[in-house]
């Protein structure tokens, strides 16, 4: 349904956009700073004030005048004639639109002109605070056209969709910034009666990377709240190198979605949308999702679906109602640094005979209500090391989603205890391919009720791989001598092919013992 949704709101904004594309604006080398001086939506001239509408429409070099004395003086770096038309390249793109200070909400009657051309700033940072802009019309309010816009320091409510992207268009160096999409700067909650209107989609990006690249990306989204939206948060369709919880200088400024800085539940999504989606038959890659909040979004925290070579890192994702990070038909997704708890389904859920060479490395994976980590539906060599799993209602990894304890051939066969130190020994029990390495990474357990794992602290790792003699046999110090109670997870690597880990190992040197169940 949401591919279809998005298919549809893309094909309506492409039309648009070429109803726009042909009109050929003043050439120009820009000006500025125009100045928003009312509240309405007006798109009158000789009426004493500009409005969010018109200062639009003279950036982008598609209105000239006349212009009364008063409206004159709004618009700096503009020179006019005797009959109040402007008669530089004042307007055209490189220009800055502000709000006067007296301006705490502009309302708006439909869709503002698309912003057609390049280097232009919408700032509404007044009096230390953010100016509302409240679409009083189900439909989108800002919509980016041209390379090097930025929207920033507002707060968008009652619109379809706060801020989109022209379809088809190859653009970059878009930026959304330190606003509230869907939500206001006070909201604790959906039910805020100042939000008469959920928007479909926080932000939507369609489409066509252009020259965007490493550095250089097709958007950067960071500093923003967004919730309330009946789909995603934020939806990313077909399109590259978009960085969202990161600036174009490389620092992170998370986002928060679905929840406010508070930590107040806005959730974004239904049964079937969430936090972040990522997705289509472009396979989108080189995207960033970094240091965000993702929580109380209906399904899923962050979805990736036919996507590859993308980061996910350092986000702090919970309370998520289905999954907190969901891989379908997506591969070479490196999620390092993740922190992902408390969603109502598995932690990590890769799916999909496409969905191969993942690396989850650090972070943690803790108290879901069903796995911590779970590879079924097809989904295979993809791996996890060095994190921490613990708490979870199910078992910490399940490979083959279903339900029972997997283990790998892997076995501990003596902990030892000495000068402060404990060693652990343990052989590879299975085959030794000549081109693999079998790396066994140890840790100690946060017991459950399974008796495999779960390991919550990474204690170290073993290398096991051909040799002459051949010798399957691994060897692992734990320094702090914390533990006695151990498992471990086997993780093949193979020369120039994919990483492939398993589930835990059963427990061994634990002081209760534990009996394996099924969990379904």
């Amino acid at each position: 349904m949401r591919r279809s949704l998005w298919r549809t709101i893309g094909l309506v904004l492409g039309l648009l956009g070429v109803l726009f594309i042909y009109i050929s604006p003043v050439a120009a080398t820009g000006g500025g700073p125009f100045l928003v001086t009312t509240a309405n939506d007006a798109d009158t001239r000789g009426d004493g004030v500009i409005s969010l509408r018109e200062a639009i429409e003279i950036a982008n070099g598609t209105l000239a005048g006349p212009f009364d004395a008063n409206e004159q003086t709004s618009l700096s770096g503009c020179f006019f004639n005797v009959s109040g038309f402007i008669t530089n390249a004042c307007g055209g793109g490189n220009n800055t639109i502000q709000f006067s200070p007296v301006l705490t909400q502009v309302m708006i009657n439909g869709r503002l002109p698309e912003m057609s051309t390049t280097n232009v700033l919408v700032n509404g940072h007044v009096n230390n605070g953010r100016v509302i802009v409240n679409n009083t019309a189900n439909d989108l309010a800002f919509w980016l056209g041209a390379n090097d816009q930025t929207v920033e320091n507002i707060a968008i409510i009652n619109a379809s969709d706060p801020i989109g992207v022209v379809s088809n268009i190859p653009l970059k160096h878009l930026a959304v910034s330190n606003s509230y999409l869907g939500v206001l700067p006070d909201s604790t909650s959906c039910s805020d009666p100042r939000i008469a209107r959920k928007p479909d989609f926080g932000i939507i990006l369609f489409d066509g990377s252009g020259s965007a690249a490493s550095g250089d990306g097709s958007a950067y989204i960071y500093g923003n709240t967004i919730g309330c939206a009946n789909y995603d948060g934020v939806a990313i369709s077909n399109l590259s190198y978009v960085y969202v919880g990161q600036d174009a200088s490389g620092n992170n400024v998370p986002n928060y979605i679905g929840v406010n800085a508070s930590g107040q539940a806005l959730p974004n999504g239904s049964a079937n949308a969430g936090g972040i989606s990522l997705c289509c038959a472009n396979l989108p890659q080189h995207n960033v999702i970094i240091s965000n909040t993702i929580a109380f979004n209906g399904y899923y925290g962050i979805d990736l679906e036919t996507s590859s070579n993308n980061l996910i890192s350092g986000n702090d994702i919970h309370h998520n109602g289905k999954v907190g990070i969901l891989l379908t038909s997506s591969s070479n997704v490196a999620m390092p640094g993740n922190m992902v708890h408390d969603n109502i389904g598995p932690g990590v859920w890769f799916t999909g005979s496409q969905t191969t060479s993942n690396v989850i490395s650090y972070g943690a994976y803790y108290s879901n209500r069903a796995t911590g980590i779970t590879e079924g539906g097809g989904a295979s060599n993809n791996a996890w090391r060095f994190m921490s799993t613990y708490n979870n209602f199910g078992l910490g990894i399940d490979q083959g989603d279903n339900g029972m304890p997997d283990p790998p051939p892997v076995s501990i066969d003596a902990i030892t205890r000495a000068n402060g130190a404990v060693t652990v020994t343990g052989r590879y029990l299975g085959t030794i391919y000549l081109v693999t390495d079998y790396k066994i990474d140890l840790y100690r357990v946060a017991l459950d009720r399974t008796g495999y794992g779960e390991g919550r602290t990474y204690v170290g790792s073993a290398s096991v791989n051909w040799g002459f003699p051949l010798i399957n046999q691994w060897t692992i110090v734990d320094s702090t001598g914390g533990s006695s109670c151990y498992t471990a997870v086997l993780t093949s690597v193979d020369i120039g092919s994919t990483n492939a880990s398993s589930e835990y190992t059963a427990d061994a040197g634990c002081a209760k013992a534990m009996v394996p169940i099924a969990l379904r």
